[in-house]
């Protein structure tokens, strides 16, 4: 069993994600392997030292609560490929109200193998939310 695999069956444990959610997870994380070995020749997976392999979403609240959530890019990869029908909440955060430029932002950065800051996002009342590609 893989890193990434271990992550939902964590998930599913902790209860962030239902049984059901994490089946589609997996199932998608499995046809995504899948198309990366079909992609280069002879069916070997090519990596390169450029791409992230994780997403590290760091919240800090006006209140001093803070919450620091690492996963592992092939599942946001996943997720991003059901097409929303996956309601994840994570850590207090609610999938849903992630807005439409936000998720291109982070589709085209984890296609371009983009590593480093994503997002920083500072509200008036001392609320901070950063996203990191590492």
């Amino acid at each position: 069993m893989n890193e990434e695999q271990l992550s939902i069956l964590k998930m599913v444990e902790e209860g962030t994600i239902s049984a059901q959610e994490a089946a589609q997870l997996l199932e998608a994380l499995e046809s995504s392997k899948t198309s990366d070995a079909r992609a280069t020749p002879g069916g070997s997976k090519e990596t390169s030292s450029r791409k992230a392999r994780w997403m590290r979403i760091e919240v800090e609240e006006r209140d001093g609560n803070r919450v620091h959530i690492k996963l592992p890019v092939i599942l946001i990869q996943a997720a991003l490929r059901l097409g929303g029908r996956l309601n994840m909440n994570i850590g207090g955060f609610n999938g849903e109200k992630l807005g439409p430029d936000l998720v291109e932002q982070i589709e085209q950065a984890l296609e371009e193998g983009k590593i480093g800051m994503l997002v920083d996002v500072a509200e008036e009342d001392g609320d901070r939310v950063q996203i990191f590609l590492e």
